[in-house]
């Protein structure tokens, strides 16, 4: 049996799963750009996303599968989006820059 193949098999997988959880991260950027776009009032008039959009989004079954596919805890994720939603702007603050700044 060739160990080799297998190893490198393996490490292909890994690399793999890694490329796959990095493009479910950026979903989850991409969410909290076009959230703090809409905060800010700052989104192409033709765009037709909104607050309450984004909180039924948050909320639904594929916000939870696009964590787990980043290996997120879509719990804790959720209720870092919806503050980030809900946050008034006396409270507002800057997005985080990535998600992983939100990991718990």
């Amino acid at each position: 049996m060739n160990t080799d193949l297998i190893l490198k098999t393996e490490n292909e997988k890994s690399q793999i799963k890694l490329v796959e959880q990095d493009l479910w991260m950026a979903v989850l950027e991409q969410a909290i750009i076009d959230i703090d776009k809409l905060k800010r009032k700052k989104m192409p008039n033709d765009f037709t996303w909104t607050l309450e959009a984004a909180k039924r989004w948050v909320n639904g079954i594929n916000f939870k599968k696009v964590c787990e596919l980043a290996l997120l805890d879509p719990d804790y994720i959720r209720k870092k989006f919806l503050n980030f939603i809900d946050s008034t702007d006396k409270k507002y603050k800057k997005p985080p820059r990535n998600v992983k700044n939100m990991r718990n």
